[in-house]
Order: structure tokens, then sequence, then C-alpha cells
């Protein structure tokens, strides 16, 4: 099984169709990571994102400072640990309670509050 790239966060923000995903609140930074349903695995009753919080930060971390801030990422991720963020997963249950209503796309990089 090929290891999936870490895609660029301006072309994760096309994605327009339902996607599952992990993200941390970097200082004021948004950090996503996410893949459309039909890339997702499926966990018990829910859709997820096969990667987790520690297996995504260490692979971010391995692309040093000037990397991440050139793919507009935080550059301090690559001097912290997945854990010192507050972070979380949006999964999709199956089958979907409110079907006809659809799961808003996240978008990388938003201010956090």
């Amino acid at each position: 099984m090929m290891k999936p790239s870490i895609p660029h966060p301006l072309r994760v923000a096309a994605v327009t169709t339902p996607a599952v995903g992990i993200f941390w609140c970097v200082g004021e930074v948004l950090v996503i990571d996410r893949s459309t349903l039909d890339q997702a695995e499926t966990y018990g009753d829910c859709i997820t994102l096969a990667a987790g919080h520690y297996e995504r930060w260490p692979e971010w971390q391995a692309l040093g400072t000037a990397r991440l801030v050139a793919k507009l990422y935080p550059g301090c991720s690559s001097s912290t640990e997945y854990d010192e963020w507050p972070s979380g997963r949006v999964v999709f249950e199956t089958p979907a309670p409110h079907a006809s209503a659809p799961i808003a796309a996240l978008e990388p990089h938003r201010r956090c509050p």
C-alpha cells in the first residue's frame, strides 16, 4: 500500500465532497488533514481518516520548519509535539442519521477563536 503524500493545504481546500479528518488548533491556525469518504476507512459504525494524530504529526515534523512554512503550515509544528495543541477528529456515521444533510467540508488554516 502506497503511503499518501502530504497535501499542500491550498490544494486540500479544493475538496468539495464530504470529508473526514483530523485537526489541530496551532496558535491561531486550524491545521487539517482529511480525506474524502471514498478514501477513508471503516471504524465500527463510522468512516474515518486512516491516519491518526500521532502518525501524521511526525511526518510534518520531518519536513522541517522551512518546508512547513513554505507549504503554509505553522513552522512551530516542527518543534512541538502533536499533543501540545488542542485537536479533534471528524468522522462520518454510517448509516448517516440525516442522509439528506451533507457534512460541511473543513477548510485548512482557518483562524481559531
